[in-house]
């Protein structure tokens, strides 16, 4: 499978250094590894929500980071934060809206009302997210990072606000949409149950570095380093 996305960045925070690369073809991948590792920075390095302090992000053969700058609102990506960063003040209805950048009003709206009911939120268009429940707010979420139809999907821990059932049905659910999308997923989870239930290609991160990546099985069978090995057995 040929790379839809390729992601070579070098950064440093105060303490850290993060040193990664990865490259993702049109199938779900997982950043795999402890708190601190650099997860949630990659995926605002390769959304352009932070510049990067040298390295190359390319989306489907076009450099959105490196020689070039393109940003965050141009780069045809969908984004799901661990807490899902609905407006409290909008609707079920007006936060997916909100997603469709460049969308003339009335496609918006049409779209909006199109992912609403294929995510089962029929009657809560006018409810606000304080009004509805964990996975309802989740569900909201995917449709606004979904409605401007992405070429990349970035999600950081998506179920880690769920409780245990929740959780799981969820992420089955979300799954299979995500299986079905034809474009790469992304998603970052210390959970490692939830990093093999839903990675096609994993990608473990440790210290700001990509240690091993391959299908999960083959990195928990055959782990490439002991730091890998540790945190493979005890996730």
């Amino acid at each position: 499978m040929s790379a839809a996305l390729e992601v070579r960045l070098q950064h440093a925070l105060p303490g850290f250094d993060l040193d990664a690369a990865l490259s993702l073809g049109r199938e779900i991948g997982v950043l795999f590894g402890p708190s601190g590792a650099g997860k949630s920075l990659m995926l605002r390095l390769i959304a352009g929500l932070m510049r990067p302090r040298e390295g190359e992000v390319r989306l489907n053969g076009r450099i959105l980071s490196g020689t070039a700058w393109v940003p965050p609102q141009e780069r045809r990506i969908g984004y799901v934060f661990q807490h899902h960063a609905l407006f409290p003040h909008m609707s079920v209805l007006e936060n997916v809206v909100y997603g469709a950048r460049g969308l003339p009003r009335e496609k918006a709206l049409a779209e909006a009302r199109r992912l609403i009911q294929e995510f089962r939120l029929e009657g809560l268009e006018a409810r606000r997210p304080k009004s509805i429940s964990g996975g309802q707010k989740q569900r909201v979420a995917f449709a606004r990072a979904l409605i401007a139809k992405p070429e990349l999907l970035l999600l950081d821990e998506p179920f880690s606000a769920l409780d245990g059932p929740t959780r799981v049905h969820m992420r089955d659910c979300l799954a299979r949409l995500m299986r079905s999308l034809g474009i790469p997923v992304l998603l970052v989870t210390h959970d490692l149950a939830e990093a093999r239930s839903l990675a096609e290609r994993m990608f473990v991160l440790i210290g700001g570095r990509v240690l091993q990546h391959g299908r999960p099985e083959e990195i928990v069978q055959e782990p490439a380093s002991e730091a890998v090995r540790e945190l493979t057995r005890a996730g």
